[in-house]
């Protein structure tokens, strides 16, 4: 499995809100791609998992999880109004602290507008 490393958004293939009680808002995946929303369902549950955690383990400094698939992997981010997660291509499991904080560092800064008008995206 190729290695993650920046630029991150050469890796992109898709990108998603949640609110913070874990319902998705809007997505996005690359026009060209087969893989529509199947992708979204597993973020949706991981965060539902972490509020139901949350509810007898103290979890209050949750910002980030990690999901990985056998070709992409998918970075779920808590944003102070709601999360954002982002499905990259490789494998994002094993990177070095210094590019986990880049990645960390480049999600939090993704701007969802930047999907709506891009015509390389599609909402799904």
């Amino acid at each position: 499995m190729p290695q993650l490393s920046p630029p991150f958004d050469a890796h992109l293939l898709g990108v998603a809100t949640f609110d913070l009680s874990g319902l998705p808002k809007e997505y996005f995946t690359l026009a060209h791609s087969q893989l529509g929303m199947t992708w979204v369902k597993p973020i949706f549950q991981v965060i539902g998992m972490r509020s139901l955690l949350s509810a007898s383990l103290a979890l209050e400094n949750f910002r980030y999880s990690v999901m990985q698939g056998k070709d992409y992997g998918a970075l779920i981010v808590r944003m102070p109004n709601d999360y954002l997660a982002v499905l990259l291509k490789g494998d994002i499991n094993s990177f070095d602290p210094q590019l986990s904080a880049e990645l960390l560092d480049w999600v939090k800064h993704l701007d969802m507008k930047q999907f709506r008008q891009n015509p390389l995206y599609q909402a799904v």
